[in-house]
């Protein structure tokens, strides 16, 4: 799996103004919502946690955005920690890589799984789900159906798009390792 290293012509401006690839989500005031998740039921083994860097140990900031995990992890605390080192050994003996399923509400139909390297560290591990999930919004934006008695979230640019959603945590479930996360809105 390839990482992000750079956006290609494309000039970040929040670094040459001093603003925080971040500062968006957190300081603009901008209301968050958790994405429901399809697969609440399931049962989890072990989950990974993603805080933003910066925030204060006493109130650590859950989720980092997308932007900033596709920059080799960038925005992720403790981004060069071992993955390996922060699972249980049952986790551990499954080898290097495992499969990662992306549900978002509105592309139930859509089984989108990819792999991830947890032979990685956090950062990597960050840029990875990003990467998978800009595919995902790439690939599947117009596969949106809504079902009745369940509200979906549009994805692409008529929606909630891929620089809104803030990485939470993954967790596994015994088959898979599934993504958490929450988008800004106004």
């Amino acid at each position: 799996m390839t990482t992000i290293l750079a956006r290609r012509n494309a000039q970040d401006l929040h670094s040459t103004a001093g603003i925080d690839l971040d500062h968006y989500h957190r300081k603009m005031n901008k209301k968050s919502k958790v994405v429901p998740s399809a697969y609440r039921d399931l049962a989890r083994i072990h989950t990974l946690f993603f805080h933003d860097v910066g925030s204060s140990l006493t109130e650590p900031s859950l989720g980092v955005s997308m932007s900033r995990c596709s920059y080799k992890g960038e925005g992720v605390e403790f981004r060069h920690s071992c993955v390996n080192n922060l699972l249980p050994p049952h986790l551990q003996s499954h080898g290097n890589s495992s499969h990662f399923r992306i549900c978002w509400p509105g592309y139930e139909s859509v089984h989108y799984t990819g792999v991830i390297k947890l032979a990685s560290t956090m950062g990597d591990l960050a840029s990875q789900i990003a990467l998978t999930f800009s595919q995902f919004i790439d690939r599947h934006y117009k596969d949106f159906h809504e079902e009745e008695g369940v509200t979906g979230i549009l994805l692409g640019p008529s929606g909630v798009q891929f620089g809104d959603v803030r990485l939470c945590s993954i967790f596994y479930d015994g088959l898979f390792w599934n993504m958490e996360a929450e988008y800004v809105h106004d």
